[in-house]
């Protein structure tokens, strides 16, 4: 139940961020927003009084305070979850359980290796931090332990530093296309690594600041921690900028492929369901 928690949690963080950076969104939603307010005005057009356009101007509201201002993660911290008799941010036992659900579910994540382990397990990072968000704004409290599991998680950071320096080592015209992939990936991994400690340093920072909370000591140590590894990460692609020239070419073919590749999964498979449909 609570992985699942941190996963919805963690979709909140993501739908969060498309909508933030998602420069395009706002602008065809302000368009949008002005061609209704212009419709209420204009009833010989549109076919539309102000009185008719008035529920829609709500729901328009509602999803601009929603949705649109990237907050979806802060409403749920905000909300308020001791009501009619329910008393939730006093419940020891409860506050235990997650809390060994957090630390267990750490423990998997820092237990698993592999090259690609940013990309493939960024959703159950990101699931596991905001559920230790959750958890310490609804209890009000800190947990050392959980400081410490989260800070190993990111220590992981320093295993994709050493991967790319020994990448770095071969020249592109002596790589085959096994070794230009790996590459590649290893390139995208520090991207995906630099957003998420990024926002993980943020939404801890922002968090303790809108919400007026202390910040503990271990907490601090944490986030220094994240900041350590954002520059060290920023070192890295520095310090292999030429190979980063080198391959950015190879790494727009290998995305492109990838996508290619997903359009052609999906294309075979909406072809498969309507054959079987239509049979």
């Amino acid at each position: 139940m609570y992985e699942h928690l941190g996963s919805l949690l963690g979709t909140l963080i993501t739908m969060d961020e498309i909508v933030l950076n998602n420069s395009v969104l706002h602008e065809h939603w302000g368009a949008y927003r002005r061609l209704v307010r212009s419709a209420a005005s204009d009833q010989h057009r549109f076919g539309q009084d102000k009185a008719s356009l008035q529920p829609l101007e709500k729901l328009l509201a509602d999803v601009e305070t929603a949705v649109m201002q990237g907050t979806m993660f802060m409403s749920v911290l905000r909300q308020v979850y001791d009501c009619e008799g329910l008393v939730v941010t006093r419940n020891g036992v409860l506050r235990e359980e997650m809390m060994t659900v957090v630390l267990g579910w750490c423990g998997q994540l820092e237990q698993s290796s592999g090259e690609g382990w940013w990309c493939d397990n960024q959703p159950q990072v990101v699931g596991v931090t905001a559920l230790a968000v959750f958890h310490q704004v609804v209890f009000n409290c800190q947990d050392r332990r959980l400081s410490r599991v989260l800070g190993n998680l990111f220590k992981k950071v320093c295993g994709w530093a050493v991967n790319l320096d020994a990448a770095a080592r071969k020249h592109s015209s002596q790589m085959n296309n096994q070794d230009l992939n790996q590459r590649a990936s290893l390139l995208l991994q520090g991207l995906i690594i630099a957003h998420t400690v990024k926002y993980n340093m943020e939404t801890v920072l922002n968090l303790h600041s809108v919400l007026s909370r202390p910040m503990g000591k271990a907490c601090a140590l944490s986030v220094c921690s994240l900041v350590e590894s954002l520059k060290a990460i920023e070192h890295t692609y520095h310090r292999h900028s030429s190979l980063l020239a080198d391959s950015l070419p190879h790494v727009i073919q290998y995305l492109t492929y990838q996508v290619l590749s997903i359009i052609s999964t999906v294309k075979v498979r909406d072809f498969v369901g309507a054959c079987l449909m239509y049979h």
